[in-house]
């Protein structure tokens, strides 16, 4: 899996919609994933 991929499915597991988020299609997905990246080390 990508990085990506492995934001998503922590998302979904935590409750988020796949909708907007896989792909990106939410401008806000592209933040948060900005985020996780930074949080995550990855």
């Amino acid at each position: 899996m990508t990085c990506f991929e492995d934001f998503v499915t922590e998302r979904v597991l935590e409750g988020a919609s796949i909708i907007g988020l896989y792909p990106a299609t939410h401008p806000e997905t592209l933040e948060l994933f900005a985020a996780w990246r930074l949080k995550a080390g990855r």
